[in-house]
This record gives C-alpha cells, sequence and structure tokens, in this order.
C-alpha cells in the first residue's frame, strides 16, 4: 500500500537534503539582539508551561543582570515584563537561527517546514544539562522555528503583492477576473 503523505515527507526532507549547507551564518549584533529577544519571548511561553516546576525554570531563565551584548535591545524594549533566556537557551535559539537561514531558500517547496526544521536542528544540536522532567528545550526552538515560518511567510507574501499588477480604483479591481 503505498502512502501518498509519507512520499511527500520524503519528498521534502531530499530536497532539503539536497540544498547546500552551511551552518557558518554569523549574526551581525542587531539580528543577534533580535535573537535574544526573540528567545526571551519563547523562555516567557515556556515558563506559563512549567510554572510549577523550579528546576526547569532555573535553566530555561536567565538573568536581568545579563551584560551580554545580545541582551541590551532586550534591556531597552522591557519595562519589567520581558524574559532573560538562559545561555544554553539563547545559544540553541541561534543555532535554531543558522539552520533557518540555511535552509530558507528551499522552505519554500516543502509542505511539512516546522518538522524538517526541527529534525535538522536535533541533529545538529544536543540537549546536555536540561531536566528530564519538561522537554522545554524542544518547545522553545519549536515555537521560535513557528514564529520565524510566520514572518518569512509573510514577507514572501509582500514580495509576492508588490509583484502583482497595480489597479488604478476599488472597482477595477473588483470586476477583474482573475483565472
Amino acid at each position: 500500500m503505498f502512502d501518498s503523505n509519507a512520499r511527500q515527507v520524503d519528498d521534502d526532507v531530499d530536497f532539503v537534503e539536497q540544498t547546500v549547507v552551511t551552518h557558518d551564518f554569523e549574526l551581525d549584533e542587531c539580528d543577534s539582539g533580535v535573537c535574544y529577544l526573540l528567545a526571551g519571548w519563547s523562555v516567557h511561553k515556556q515558563t506559563q508551561k512549567v510554572a510549577g516546576c523550579q528546576d526547569g525554570l532555573s535553566v530555561i531563565c536567565g538573568s536581568v543582570n545579563d551584560a551580554s551584548p545580545e541582551a541590551e535591545l532586550t534591556r531597552m524594549k522591557s519595562y519589567g515584563g520581558l524574559c532573560y533566556p538562559s545561555a544554553q537557551v539563547f545559544d540553541a535559539v541561534r543555532s535554531a537561527e543558522s539552520v533557518f537561514l540555511s535552509h530558507q531558500q528551499s522552505l519554500v517547496s516543502c509542505d511539512n517546514v516546522e518538522s524538517v526544521l526541527n529534525s535538522k536542528f536535533a541533529e545538529q544540536y544536543s540537549v546536555t544539562g536540561l531536566p528530564v522532567c519538561h522537554d522545554s528545550l524542544h518547545d522553545i526552538v519549536a515555537r521560535y522555528f513557528r514564529l520565524r515560518i510566520h514572518v518569512h511567510a509573510k514577507w514572501l507574501t509582500s514580495q509576492f503583492k508588490a509583484a502583482a499588477v497595480q489597479h488604478g480604483s476599488r472597482s477595477a479591481y473588483c470586476r477583474t477576473k482573475v483565472k
């Protein structure tokens, strides 16, 4: 019996594996700050899930006193309500960004983008030092990938719309039939 869904996922994985993969993306100061901010957002969402587990919280949450240059954007944007990721979580999110950037061009043709990115991340990054009671790092990175996919898809949509035909008026747009 032939499973067309399984074959489609295999085709997507094969296509992504055929792309040139380089994980040497060097993020500039601005991009690192944004990654840090988004890692903190993802940590904040995760803290709601593991609120009763002090071991889990201590491993994923960083300190407001983080002196790293990446934390500067979070300090500027925070009025006391933003979360700071731990160094291990930020390292994982930076690695996830590298995976995303290395596969960005091939993601347009994949059907199960999030699954492909998560599996590529799991191949590249080994998780150590986290409590076994929760799979927090996996959840944080998966949430980060969902956000990056959403932002990238929104950017692609704006690019396609910019290249589309412009109508002189709304009524001309309404009367135009697209085939």
